[in-house]
C-alpha cells in the first residue's frame, strides 16, 4: 500500500524486473503483478543530455493513459525522477477516484455503503451548484447513519457546508459555521493522519478567519500527500489569504501541472491568485478556461478588465453578476473573502468598485 496514496498497491521493483527480457503483454504481467496499470519508458544519453520517456498503460486493455518526455541536463536526472513520479501520483491519485465513482454509480441506491456515499458526495461537491451542494448534503445524511464513525464523511459535512456558505447558498451564519468547524474537527479526531481531513480543516479555519490553524493543517495535508493537485492548489490559496499572491503563483501552476485533466477548481483559484497578485491580463487567461464560472468569477474577471482599462470588455461580466445576483454587494462579498491583510481585501474591492458593481 502507498502510505501517501490510500487505496494505491504498488508492486516491487524486484517483482517487476523480471519481465525486463520477458515478452510477455500487459494483461499477462498486470495478472501476474496483481496490479491495474504499468509504468514503462526509456532513458537515452547524449552527450551532457538525457531524454526519459515514461508512460502509463492500463494493464487490461493496453490503452495509454498518460505519456511525456523529459529533456534534461544529466546531471537533473534525479530531478527528472521526482517529476515522474509526481506526475503519475497525481494522475492515479484522480484515477482511482475515478474509477471507483464509475463502479459505484452502477449500483442502486439502496444498496450503497458509506464509502460509495461518500464517492457520490465527491461527485456532487465537484459539480459546485447549489442544488448539487443539497444533494451531496444529503448523501452525507445518509453515509452517517450508516457509520457515524466514519473520518472522511465528517470532514467532506465541513467541506460541502464550507461551499455553501462561500458561494452563497446558505448564510455564513455562526451556527453553520460551528457546525463545519465540529464535523471538521471530529473528522481529524478520527483519523488525524487523513490528507483530506487537514485539507478541509484548512478551508474551514480560513473562513474562520483563524489562520494559525489553517496554516497548521494546510502544512500537514501536503506532508500526507504532496503531490494531490487539490492539496498544492489550496497552499497557492492560502498563501494570497496570508497576503503573499506572488509566492502563491507557483503553487497553482504547480496543480494544473499534476492534474491537467480537471483543471476548473485550479483555474478559479488561479483567478484569485492572479488578481490578487496584479497580474490582470493572466487572470482573464484563467476565467476563460473555466468550464461554468459562477458569479464571483464574472465579478473578478469584470474587475481584472477594469485595471486593464478594457470596460467595453468588462461589461458583460457586470451583467452576468447581478443576473446571477441581483443584490450583488462588493463589500458584502469582502466580508467572504478570507485574507488577513486588508489592503489587499481593498484591492479586490476596488477593480470590482470601479468597474461600476454596488457598493
Amino acid at each position: 500500500m502507498c502510505r501517501r496514496v490510500p487505496g494505491l498497491r504498488v508492486a516491487s521493483y524486484t517483482s517487476s524486473l523480471r519481465f525486463k527480457r520477458k515478452a510477455a503483454g500487459t494483461e499477462t504481467i498486470g495478472q501476474e503483478l496483481k496490479v491495474v496499470w504499468l509504468l514503462e519508458g526509456s532513458v537515452r544519453k547524449a552527450g551532457k543530455q538525457i531524454r526519459v520517456t515514461a508512460q502509463l498503460v492500463d494493464a487490461e486493455s493496453g490503452n495509454h493513459i498518460w505519456a511525456q518526455r523529459f529533456d534534461r541536463d544529466i546531471e537533473d536526472v534525479f530531478a527528472v525522477q521526482s517529476e515522474v513520479t509526481e506526475s503519475i501520483v497525481a494522475l492515479l491519485t484522480r484515477r482511482l477516484e475515478d474509477a471507483d465513482l464509475e463502479r459505484v454509480t452502477r449500483k442502486q441506491t439502496a444498496s450503497l455503503d458509506a464509502y460509495d456515499y461518500v464517492l457520490r458526495i465527491k461527485h456532487y461537491h465537484h459539480r459546485g451548484t447549489k442544488e448539487d451542494n443539497a444533494r451531496a448534503l444529503d448523501l452525507v445524511k445518509k453515509a452517517l447513519s450508516l457509520d457515524p464513525n466514519y473520518a472522511q464523511a465528517h470532514a467532506w459535512l465541513a467541506c460541502i457546508l464550507g461551499q455553501a456558505m462561500n458561494r452563497g447558498f446558505i448564510a455564513q451564519t455562526e451556527d453553520d459555521l460551528e457546525r463545519a468547524f465540529t464535523a471538521a474537527e471530529t473528522a481529524r479526531s478520527l483519523d488525524d493522519n487523513d490528507a483530506e481531513c487537514h485539507r478541509i480543516l484548512c478551508e474551514i479555519n480560513l473562513i474562520r478567519r483563524d489562520f494559525d490553524r489553517a496554516e497548521y493543517h494546510q502544512q500537514r495535508a501536503l506532508s500526507l500527500n504532496p503531490n494531490d493537485p487539490r492539496i498544492v492548489a489550496q497552499r497557492g490559496y492560502l498563501l494570497t489569504c496570508l497576503g503573499q499572491p506572488t509566492d502563491a503563483v507557483e503553487w497553482i501552476d504547480k496543480a494544473l501541472r499534476l492534474d491537467p485533466a480537471q483543471p476548473g477548481e485550479y483555474y478559479m483559484r488561479s483567478l484569485i491568485v492572479l488578481h490578487a497578485a496584479g497580474e490582470y491580463a493572466n487572470a482573464a487567461q484563467a476565467f476563460v478556461r473555466l468550464a461554468k464560472p459562477q458569479f464571483f468569477a464574472h465579478a473578478h474577471m469584470a474587475a481584472c478588465l477594469a485595471e486593464l482599462n478594457d470596460r467595453i470588455k468588462a461589461k458583460p461580466h457586470v451583467v452576468e453578476v447581478l443576473r446571477s445576483r441581483p443584490r450583488f454587494s462588493v463589500m458584502q462579498y469582502a466580508t467572504t473573502l478570507p485574507f488577513k491583510k486588508r489592503v489587499d481585501v481593498d484591492h479586490i474591492c476596488a477593480g470590482m468598485l470601479k468597474v461600476g458593481l454596488p457598493r
